[in-house]
């Protein structure tokens, strides 16, 4: 039961471009949709007395990915406070209790201002996206013709 699997270097190399493309998509993603709110509340809000609902920010829905994000223990949180502590729960018509997202006020706290500004102030250009992913691309070409002879070269492997 001694067996061993050797992983191609293609494999490694592919893997690793997928992982990097998929961290560049994330970040576009985290930095102009989601920041696009951040920002907003960061312009609008001033500590926890001038916090504000979403209708206040301007936006009509409140959609499935800012509810995840900003729930309880959400990875916004992190940036974005609410009024309260915690995102208030209100019973509805069938006697059941649920998040009342409607009444929620968000702000971000003075402290966190700074931080939050620096990660979410300006959006990235859409132009670098495409940009990045071709050169990972490229690089991964290449790298998958070179590396056969890096492991070559190496006399100790």
């Amino acid at each position: 039961m001694d067996a061993v699997y050797a992983v191609s270097t293609n494999v490694i190399i592919w893997s690793i471009c997928i992982g990097v493309n998929l961290g560049f998509i994330y970040n576009y993603i985290n930095k102009n949709l989601i920041g696009a709110f951040v920002r907003r509340v960061l312009d609008e809000t001033h500590g926890e007395d001038s916090a504000k609902t979403m209708s206040e920010l301007g936006y009509k829905k409140f959609g499935f990915f800012k509810k995840v994000l900003l729930k309880d223990g959400g990875s916004l949180r992190r940036y974005v406070s609410v009024a309260g502590g915690k995102i208030p729960r209100a019973t509805n018509e069938e006697g059941v209790e649920a998040i009342d997202w409607d009444s929620a006020r968000f702000y971000v706290s003075l402290e966190q201002r700074e931080k939050t500004h620096l990660s979410y102030s300006k959006p990235n250009k859409w132009i670098f996206l495409p940009i990045f992913m071709v050169l990972s691309v490229l690089i991964s070409i290449a790298m998958t013709y070179i590396m056969p002879f890096f492991i070559e070269a190496l006399p100790f492997i």
